[in-house]
């Protein structure tokens, strides 16, 4: 089983510890360590560049889990989309991504992460140099404290969009070992 992750869905594959696992994939994903939130990779000071902070908007949902039965989740402005998350991407299907978007609980993010599968599994990573949501910097920085065989793209968050095939050569050398 390869595991593959883009965004915040980097921080879920480096909490899956799995014996079937043989190996992770980072698509301009976090890639926390243990007792790390996702948005910690995001610090303006440190990593300076992201502009999803900016674009973020709130929403109030039903959760069961939640205070009085409501919690706060994020999405990305849809009139922002285009240029933050997807600014290579043709419009028109920029916009139909901005549309179908799944929101996120904002908690989710802020989370301590577990220790982290990448530590005992092989990974990969492929940084997207124009990424506005995750700053390449953070992502370079992830990827070496994760030791993992590392690539790039000049592409922006929605790489796996705007250049499907050098997405796919990464998952197929992850999965060749």
């Amino acid at each position: 089983i390869v595991l593959v992750g883009h965004s915040y869905g980097g921080t879920v594959i480096s909490n899956v510890h799995d014996p079937k696992v043989e190996s992770l994939v980072y698509i301009s994903a976090f890639a926390p360590t243990q007792g790390e939130a996702a948005l910690l990779e995001l610090n303006p000071i440190q990593y300076p560049g992201s502009q999803l902070t900016l674009a973020l908007r709130l929403k109030t949902v039903d959760d069961t889990q939640g205070i009085a039965g409501k919690n706060l989740d994020a999405y990305v402005d849809p009139a922002r989309f285009p240029e933050v998350f997807a600014q290579d991407v043709d419009p028109a299907l920029a916009a139909d991504m901005a549309a179908r978007q799944h929101s996120l609980a904002l908690s989710a993010n802020l989370e301590p992460s577990g220790a982290p599968s990448w530590a005992s599994t092989p990974s990969w990573y492929l940084v997207s140099t124009a990424d506005r949501v995750i700053p390449p910097a953070s992502q370079w920085h992830m990827a070496e404290r994760m030791n993992a065989h590392t690539s790039s793209i000049d592409a922006s968050h929605a790489g796996l969009v705007s250049h499907p095939g050098d997405v796919a050569a990464v998952v197929e050398a992850a999965a060749a070992g």
